[in-house]
């Protein structure tokens, strides 16, 4: 009885080293923003010699405090380009967090932007973008179209925040369009005003989301909208992906019913937050809620219904200082709020019911793509360049859409290299420690 006792600690052990988590009180773990590591494993702090970047999806961390500026270079391969620079981050601070980015062609400033994950879910995934082309239709002379290099810098904007902050640089390049008439552009002008049909949706069905972009279930919704239902835990975020192309634009609603008594008794009525996101191929947070919705709410004794809208997809977007710019993937992300570690309580799994809806036809005012381009200095442009593929996502590699991000070859095995897996690992390898520890004991008791 002693040996299969002590045999059963050992087991034990191992199962309970397997089980740990290093993610607070929840256990939840936060969304992979996926991406392959910069060169050097993180960004360069000097101005004077930044990591060089190529289109594609890149991971790295930001340090501590506000002085952590990271330096890149992006070097165009089209003449007269739109080069697309997106930058995301995930936090785990529950005091808040930031991200700053900016974009210059030698010493112009090409464009800037800053965001914070809000107070409602400090988890959620938070992200802007910044576009360098042309100022305006017609535009052929200005320095951040024209350069051939841009300095690209990302810091943690106005954050204190005492922890790491990984994060995702996104660069997509964009062939120019066929010369457009300033005066009359033959394409649809943007909206005004942001409206849209709160979507109906069919029958629910079961439908977990997903914990990284990359594994977010893919929804093909109609103008209705395709609804599915979930639980998700508190301090966990979960992503749907849908294709959305020019002239549509995406209606997410959200809605959380009221607390069964058993919950109201345990919780007293005050549940956590809860939060709605869309995001773009460029992994920028877009759209906003109508005059009549909100994008925020929480777990209580009543009722919450979330709604967030996204304006519809138009080329002349860029021009007037409004998203979304390019087609492709955009997620819709549902986030409850952390469980405070002083709760004195288990965490709880909310229920949401989340309604997808794409409206508009696909291809509505879609610009045309130039037949040719050239390189920024004059001669052939890129190999493998074509009007049906025009949006550069990887070294090499054109996309009909913006969210392409292929690896390539060399770099499978180091980008299947995370730090979730390399979390998974270690564990595995303490777990087959911990047995291997269990396996010698009863050999040497059974040779007794």
């Amino acid at each position: 009885m002693r040996t299969v006792a002590r045999a059963a600690a050992v087991a034990a052990l191992a199962l309970g080293v397997g089980a740990w988590t290093p993610y607070g009180a929840a256990g939840a773990e936060p969304v992979d923003l996926g991406g392959q590591p910069v060169a050097g494993g993180t960004g360069s702090t000097d101005r004077n010699e930044p990591t060089s970047l190529t289109a594609g999806l890149w991971r790295d961390t930001l340090g501590t405090g506000t002085d952590d500026e990271h330096y890149f270079v992006y070097e165009r391969q089209m003449r007269e380009s739109t080069v697309h620079v997106g930058l995301v981050g995930v936090s785990q601070d529950p005091a808040g967090d930031g991200i700053g980015l900016q974009v210059l062609a030698g010493e112009t400033d090409c464009g800037s932007n800053t965001d914070d994950p809000g107070s409602y879910a400090a988890h959620s995934v938070f992200g802007i973008a910044v576009d360098v082309g042309p100022a305006d239709i017609g535009d052929h002379q200005s320095e951040c179209l024209r350069a051939p290099s841009l300095a690209i810098i990302v810091n943690r904007g106005y954050s204190s925040s005492t922890q790491d902050l990984p994060i995702a640089i996104k660069i997509v390049e964009e062939a120019p369009v066929v010369e457009l008439d300033p005066e009359n552009p033959g394409l649809p002008e943007p909206d005004d005003v942001l409206s849209y049909p709160p979507p109906s949706g069919a029958s629910p069905e079961d439908l977990a989301g997903g914990s990284s972009f990359d594994d977010a279930p893919a929804i093909d919704p109609t103008a209705d909208g395709v609804t599915v239902t979930t639980t998700v835990a508190e301090g966990s975020e979960v992503l749907y992906r849908v294709p959305v192309d020019w002239g549509q634009q995406v209606v997410a609603t959200a809605r959380v019913p009221a607390m069964d008594p058993a919950t109201q008794e345990r919780t007293g009525g005050s549940g956590p937050y809860v939060d709605l996101r869309i995001i773009d191929p460029l992994r920028a947070v877009v759209g906003e809620a109508d005059a009549e919705a909100t994008t925020t709410g929480s777990y209580g004794t009543e009722r919450a219904e979330l709604s967030r809208g996204t304006y519809p997809l138009r080329y002349l977007n860029r021009f007037a200082d409004q998203s979304p710019l390019v087609p492709g993937d955009f997620w819709v992300a549902f986030a409850v709020q952390a469980l405070p570690a002083d709760a004195g309580r288990d965490a709880l799994d909310v229920p949401v019911e989340v309604t997808i809806a794409v409206v508009a036809g696909a291809g509505e005012g879609a610009p045309e793509h130039q037949a040719t381009v050239q390189a920024p200095g004059g001669g052939a442009g890129p190999d493998g360049y074509a009007a049906e593929t025009p949006y550069l996502v990887g070294d090499g590699e054109f996309s009909a859409v913006a969210s392409g991000n292929p690896f390539t070859p060399e770099m499978d095995d180091e980008a299947w290299w995370g730090p979730r897996r390399g979390l998974g690992v270690g564990v595995g390898v303490i777990s087959l420690a911990c047995c291997a520890v269990g396996a010698v004991w009863l050999t040497r008791r059974r040779a007794r």
